[in-house]
């Protein structure tokens, strides 16, 4: 049943932007009709009274990426809640990023417990005789690029103004329940799909990095003889590699800043930042074949082989290689490194451009660095092939869940029926659903 939904037996005009029709039986109600809205706002750091030894929970725009929200990972003291305009919120309330980093502008999650928050998030506090808050948080997910689109540039924040006049569409509030019920048996069975695929994403992956770490590392001839490295992250080499610095075999630079507003969805040159594409730009920073090793965050150290004419951002170094030096092998040789290892802690984990480029590494000449990169594509080929397909059926089952819960809170599929058939187990054998999102993933 709930593989087949169909729509609604009569629309009417929503008299909305957003909507062009919604079910007879429904309204469209702007958020503040039915919301209390309001901001939060942040304590003086320099008055340590409101931050040491708090216990307020204390919310930043970040928070949205958690959907749900039922802890906070910062607290400040009563002192600072009664100094600074943030007020509390009520669990059931939803919030959304006025501004951010990246994408978590325009976000939203749930929050579930007593809280309090920071300017940089807004929250609408329904009335629940009119809305149920999980039904919002839906509505809103299905909304995000055009609550995004409220401002015409991307640097520019949303207001508690955006938010107010946002239309809403409100079914009856026992058909809200019906339609959240429904939309989390699914969404559960999608989140459960998508992180069996991930988990063999990652399975395949360890498997590629053992295959690269013993190339690299001990190279092709079985009968060669081994040698002390006296490299810090290798006990014994081939005896007839050298040793070398990577600064003696690579160039190494950290790429070009460029703006947020100057990344396009499309255009002529890929912008890399430093965990791959980021967008396109109207310009280009280099130009054949580099290396880009991710500088900051929690996955600095990745590293991509990339070509052409292309911009690499600041969140990248830049790796040419020199003379006698195999680029392939040298991307191989920086993932069996690990270099996220050389993390520097802090609140924003990062690189040293200068501390990677000092490493020592095992070099073999360079007709074994040409078969060694060769063996290790032949290798990984059929590892290479399983995780395309995975992370292609990923975005189209992300892609799936992003429409059907648009569909579904937009009024244009009528869940009710599907909502009266749904098993008491949630975790029941439900073998049509399955198969269609079987299919969703095949394309």
């Amino acid at each position: 049943m709930i593989a087949n939904l169909e729509s609604y037996p009569a629309y009417k005009d929503s008299s909305a932007d957003w909507l062009d029709e919604i079910p007879k039986e429904w309204d469209v109600l702007l958020a503040r009709r039915f919301c209390r809205v309001f901001a939060g706002a942040t304590p003086s750091r320099d008055e340590p009274s409101f931050w040491n030894g708090g216990r307020v929970p204390w919310l930043a725009s970040g928070d949205v990426n958690r959907r749900r929200i039922s802890t906070a990972s910062q607290f400040i003291t009563d002192a600072g809640f009664r100094a600074s305009s943030t007020k509390w919120i009520r669990p059931g309330s939803v919030v959304i990023a006025l501004a951010g980093q990246g994408k978590t502008k325009g976000m939203a999650a749930l929050v579930d417990f007593h809280a309090t928050c920071n300017q940089s998030l807004g929250v609408l506090e329904p009335s629940l005789s009119l809305c149920n808050p999980e039904f919002l948080l839906y509505y809103f997910e299905s909304r995000y690029r055009d609550i995004r689109g409220l401002v015409g540039d991307l640097r520019d924040g949303l207001n508690l103004e955006h938010l107010k006049q946002l239309p809403v569409p409100i079914p009856p509030i026992a058909e809200q329940l019906m339609i959240v019920s429904v939309l989390n048996y699914i969404d559960s069975r999608i989140h459960r799909l998508i992180e069996a695929k991930e988990r063999l994403v990652q399975l395949l992956e360890e498997e590629k990095r053992t295959i690269i770490h013993h190339a690299v590392t001990r190279g092709l001839d079985r009968d060669a003889v081994f040698t002390p490295s006296s490299i810090t992250w290798l006990e014994a080499v081939p005896g007839h590699w050298r040793r070398s610095r990577l600064k003696g075999i690579a160039w190494m630079k950290a790429g070009r800043t460029i703006t947020s507003d100057s990344i396009k969805e499309k255009g002529e040159y890929p912008v890399f930042g430093g965990n791959g594409l980021r967008g396109f730009a109207s310009d280009f920073t280099h130009e054949g074949d580099r290396i880009l090793i991710g500088r900051q965050g929690a996955l600095c150290g990745n590293v991509h082989l990339v070509g052409g004419q292309f911009w690499a951002t600041e969140h990248a170094i830049v790796v040419e290689v020199r003379n006698q030096c195999n680029i392939r092998w040298m991307s191989l040789l920086l993932v069996a490194m690990d270099l996220n290892q050389y993390s520097e802690a802090a609140a924003q984990p990062g690189l040293s451009t200068d501390r990677i480029r000092n490493l020592e590494v095992p070099v073999p000449p360079l007709a074994e660095q040409e078969g060694i990169a060769e063996w290790v594509d032949r290798s990984t080929a059929g590892a290479d092939e399983v995780q395309k397909k995975a992370l292609r059926q990923i975005s189209l089952l992300r892609e799936y869940r992003t429409r059907l819960i648009s569909d579904v809170v937009t009024g244009k599929l009528d869940v009710r029926e599907a909502a009266a058939n749904l098993p008491d187990d949630p975790d029941a054998d439900d073998s049509a659903l399955s198969e269609r999102l079987e299919e969703v993933a095949a394309g």
